[in-house]
């Protein structure tokens, strides 16, 4: 295999680990985006039950009405922060795999591109060794 050839194959296999890794991170992206809209539908539909119990009830009960009131504005606060705090960890957890997965993938390529340099150097010690075998044997 030539200098050439293997720089050609490190590099191929360097733009390869690219588009899988832009993959992941769109992938990754588009998972948290879909999180937070399902967070955004949960809260309209929190909102929509409220407003539709409010028309519902009577002026007597306008003191219940803003208990109730209050009481889902600390639910969808809480659903709030517990989705914020999710999505969080889910982000630090997806930078946290995506950054083993580059390591691991920057070992694969040092290791590679240091057995493609040992092959190399090993034929060209036998390079100079035949060169050297023949050398003798045309002299002798």
């Amino acid at each position: 295999m030539s200098a050439g050839s293997i720089g050609r194959s490190v590099a191929s296999e360097d733009e390869r680990m690219a588009a899988v890794l832009t993959q992941r991170r769109a992938k990754n992206a588009s998972d948290l985006d879909n999180m937070e809209q399902e967070q955004l539908q949960l809260q309209e539909n929190l909102s929509k039950l409220h407003h539709e119990r409010f028309k519902e009830m009577d002026q007597a009960y306008k003191v219940e009405l803003s208990k109730l009131d209050e009481a889902h504005k600390k639910e969808l606060d809480a659903i709030r922060k517990y989705h914020e705090k999710e999505i969080a960890t889910e982000r630090e957890n997806q930078a946290k795999e995506f950054e083993k997965v580059r390591e691991r993938e920057n070992s694969r390529i040092t290791t590679y591109k240091k057995n493609q340099e040992e092959v190399i150097e090993k034929m060209h010690r036998n390079y100079q060794s035949s060169l050297e075998e023949l050398e003798k044997n045309t002299n002798s």
